[in-house]
């Protein structure tokens, strides 16, 4: 079996906790689609405001 190769963005240290890294249209798209399935699938409206909780 080949080893495959993929490509992965390198990602830029812009302060503690988080990175930023370049992504394609594609990419883009796919998590706007997400994003918005998100909000309409939650009932968010425009403008309701939410709070996001993170879970190590």
């Amino acid at each position: 079996m080949e080893a495959a190769e993929t490509r992965v963005p390198q990602a830029v240290a812009t302060g503690p906790g988080f990175s930023r890294c370049m992504i394609n249209a594609s990419q883009n798209m796919s998590g706007g689609t997400i994003l918005g399935n998100t909000y309409r699938q939650q009932r968010i409206l425009e403008a309701d405001p939410f709070y996001v909780r993170l879970v190590p």
